[in-house]
């Protein structure tokens, strides 16, 4: 008989056990790994060194079988945390070996952290230390390295904290694929030097000075254009799963005054902690918008939070509010995607993932050459009822408590359901109408995710929330799509991408931009948000 502990350690690897058709090792033959994250003295000083080190620790922390467990060492004192690097010690009260320890042990209380060295089979550097590692990572407040070799010093004394989660998710990324992947798939990268503001890799040499790769990401920031405290614009954030945890958190570590409605209905299960870098084992059970405004709280961080779906919100409050000005799309299948678009929001910001794989997309109708977000995204096939009472019948007790939970069913009523399923009963009068579609799965889920390609995906589509409001949007027609895959990070496919409308397509419909066009037009961001005038993107 499986112990909890057992049940809770596969609940949290169960969405990364997939092989990916042969290009990673079964979970069950990967020998899980130390890593001791190493900051240089410098490093250990700045914003970003300090994000590189608790996020990486936070994403490593939550591959379940993969990392044994997590070690620290910082070059030189240890400092205190600086104030919004995380959530859990938002006014930086703990030293950062402390807060690295913490990030860790988040999703598991089996976790092995400490500051010894025993048994490390892989060392991360984070800068430049002293001690030698396999892998380093660095960032600037928009460049983010990774290296086989030492790279730059880390250069982010600012406050815009992209650069520095991207370097962690890349990090988080070449730790899983060297354990993990297959034949030359688990070589590390020898050298990556990102410009994420761009969205594209600096030509620089894996042999160059430290000091040439320095002068690059001195030079990404100045190109960036993002002055301090950019007054960002009221937006609605639908879904805080993954990659919508990953965008808030990029957002609040970049200390910027944020204004949001985040609509989830949700409850945090112990599934989702594998990927869910916002949220924790005390999480569990509670609200995931609840528990976001509870730690993002902020005299500048003000978060309305709705615990309903999407449907109830339009058409109960969003008819009240008016239509949506600026609208990020996190949620995780299409039919979803249908229903964002179907509110004609004035813009649409989207981020999904796949293996590994991350796409940010920009969505704006009033731009005839411009995609909508239902272009291409076919809607799933929902699950039947027989498919659904088959896979209900197969779950263990543990499982359906979870389940019920997880989809806000009462447990009572599901276990009274499944018992009447297992004797031979239809269980039409115990469950049915909305309780039962709260069961079932849709096409996209229950598919491979793992921390850091999710999170990647949150700090990208950050990023380009960050271009918008500077007026420098970079994915404007035809190439309105972003891609970045993990595989080989160093790849020239990680690039922009065309993305022509779809025939057909209901946003082929000149009613349908007649309409968005009559909406929009004129209208400033303001008018709803109470904001300034230059914060408007419509």
């Amino acid at each position: 008989m499986s112990t909890s502990s057992e049940f809770e350690r596969a609940e949290l690897a169960d969405r990364h056990t997939d092989t990916l058709g042969g290009r990673l090792a079964a979970l069950d033959a990967v020998a899980p790994t130390s890593v001791c994250i190493v900051v240089s003295q410098h490093a250990a000083q700045t914003r970003s060194g300090q994000l590189i080190a608790t996020f990486v620790a936070n994403l490593l922390g939550r591959i379940e079988g993969v990392v044994q467990s997590i070690q620290v060492l910082v070059e030189g004192s240890d400092p205190l945390l600086f104030s919004s690097i995380d959530p859990r010690d938002r006014y930086g009260a703990s030293c950062l070996s402390e807060a690295v320890l913490r990030n860790g042990a988040l999703s598991s209380a089996g976790r092995v952290v400490g500051t010894g060295e025993p048994g490390t089979t892989i060392y991360l550097g984070i800068g430049r230390p002293a001690k030698k590692c396999q892998l380093y990572a660095s960032a600037s407040e928009w460049g983010a390295y990774i290296g086989s070799g030492p790279g730059p010093e880390v250069t982010g004394h600012g406050e815009i904290a992209v650069g520095a989660i991207v370097a962690a998710s890349f990090a988080a990324a070449e730790v899983f694929r060297s354990l993990r992947g297959r034949g030359a798939l688990a070589t590390l990268t020898s050298f990556l030097c990102f410009d994420v503001w761009e969205w594209k890799a600096m030509p620089a040499q894996a042999d160059s000075d430290a000091g040439v790769v320095e002068a690059v990401f001195a030079r990404i920031d100045r190109n960036a254009g993002v002055a301090p405290g950019l007054p960002l614009p009221a937006f609605t954030l639908v879904g805080l799963g993954a990659v919508g945890c990953a965008f808030m958190l990029t957002l609040w570590a970049s200390r910027t005054s944020v204004r949001a409605t985040i609509i989830d209905r949700d409850v945090v299960a112990r599934s989702n902690l594998n990927r869910y870098t916002l949220f924790s084992l005390e999480d569990l059970k509670h609200l995931k918008v609840d528990r976001a405004k509870t730690l993002l709280a902020g005299e500048n961080f003000e978060l309305n939070a709705r615990p309903v779906w999407w449907s109830e919100y339009a058409r109960v409050e969003g008819s009240a509010a008016g239509a949506e000005p600026v609208l990020i799309s996190a949620v995780d299948t299409n039919t979803a995607r249908h229903q964002l678009q179907d509110a004609l929001p004035g813009l649409i910001l989207g981020a999904s993932t796949h293996e590994l794989r991350v796409e940010v997309g920009r969505y704006a109708l009033s731009d005839e050459k411009s995609r909508c977000l239902k272009c291409f995204n076919e809607p799933e096939a929902t699950e039947d009822d027989l498919a659904l009472k088959r896979r209900l019948m197969g779950m263990e007790s543990e499982e359906l408590e979870q389940y019920a939970r997880e989809r806000d069913v009462s447990v009572h009523a599901l276990f009274a359901f499944v018992d009447d399923l297992r004797k031979g009963g239809d269980g039409c009068a115990l469950l049915g109408g909305e309780t039962l579609n709260k069961l079932r799965l849709e096409g996209s889920q229950r598919q491979f995710a793992v921390s850091f390609v999710s999170s990647l995906g949150g700090a990208l589509l950050a990023a380009q929330f960050f271009r918008e409001a500077a007026g420098r949007p970079l994915l404007i027609p035809p190439n309105t799509r972003a891609v970045f895959q993990l595989w080989r990070p160093g790849a020239v496919s990680n690039s922009l991408y065309a993305a022509p409308r779809q025939p057909r397509c209901w946003c082929e419909s000149p009613d349908v931009r007649m309409v968005h066009r009559q909406t929009w037009i004129g209208q400033r961001l303001s008018k709803r948000s109470g904001a300034n005038d230059d914060d408007a993107l419509v």
